[in-house]
């Protein structure tokens, strides 16, 4: 369900709550992005969690779609609080040689494309697509789809795998639009929710590659590094870039 048609519907929740968060996520700086490690900025909740928490304090009870926006609101949040929890990890990483941008918004030509986390280094950049899902998970590449079962009920969401691919390439062409010297960009998607019980065909070698548990992060950090010899850019460099995120 498209939720954006409830903006048009009241038009006063297009001003402002208060006088930090702005209700539409585009507007809201610290959902476009947040640094930790070398430049210490803590998660915020992303706009549209406040967005929907707002909006559904203003529904009436009765409202039909209220189900349906609570589903999403929990969905949201589900996301949130998975990256919280990679941040365990991410803090082990060494901080004089590692930046961890999140919630980055990103223009390319005519649209936006998002990332949940990316890990920048000298030689190389990490983009974690990072799911926080509960149940029985199964990756389709076939079809380009993740399946999950949860109590018995079949839910269908768009491949993760290629989804963190697209961000790939469209990261590319962005710092090629940008004139940025040519860095390695490496994906993978990260399940941070203990309780997934992921499955794949045991003949699918890209799963194995490009999906992870939170708890095998660092290693996979550690390996890129290994095939990742060369310095890409100089300090100047990543501090230029760390402000154009």
């Amino acid at each position: 369900m498209d939720i954006g048609w409830i903006f048009a519907v009241w038009p006063e929740l297009s001003s402002k709550i208060d006088g930090n968060h702005p209700l539409r996520p585009s507007q809201h700086p610290t959902y476009l992005k947040g640094v930790i490690l070398l430049i210490v900025k803590k998660h915020e909740p992303p706009g549209i969690i406040v967005n929907l928490e707002v909006l559904l304090r203003r529904l009436p009870k009765s409202f039909s779609g209220r189900n349906e926006i609570e589903h999403q609101l929990g969905n949201f949040k589900a996301g949130y609080h998975g990256e919280l929890s990679l941040d365990y990890y991410l803090n082990r990483l060494p901080e004089e040689e590692y930046l961890i941008l999140h919630d980055l918004r990103l223009f390319i030509q005519s649209a936006f494309f998002q990332i949940d986390t990316l890990i920048l280094h000298r030689n190389f950049i990490l983009i974690l697509e990072v799911k926080n899902i509960a149940g029985e998970i199964y990756i389709d590449t076939t079809y380009n789809q993740m399946i999950r079962n949860l109590n018995g009920k079949i839910e269908v969401f768009q491949d993760p795998i290629l989804q963190s691919y697209r961000q790939k390439k469209d990261l590319e062409r962005w710092l090629v639009e940008r004139n940025y010297p040519s860095i390695p960009v490496e994906n993978i998607v990260v399940f941070t929710n203990p309780h997934s019980h992921i499955k794949n065909s045991s003949q699918d070698h890209s799963v194995y590659q490009r999906v992870i548990r939170s708890a095998k992060l660092l290693f996979h950090i550690e390996s890129y590094f290994q095939s990742h010899q060369n310095p890409s850019l100089s300090p100047q460099q990543v501090t230029k870039l760390t402000r154009a995120f």
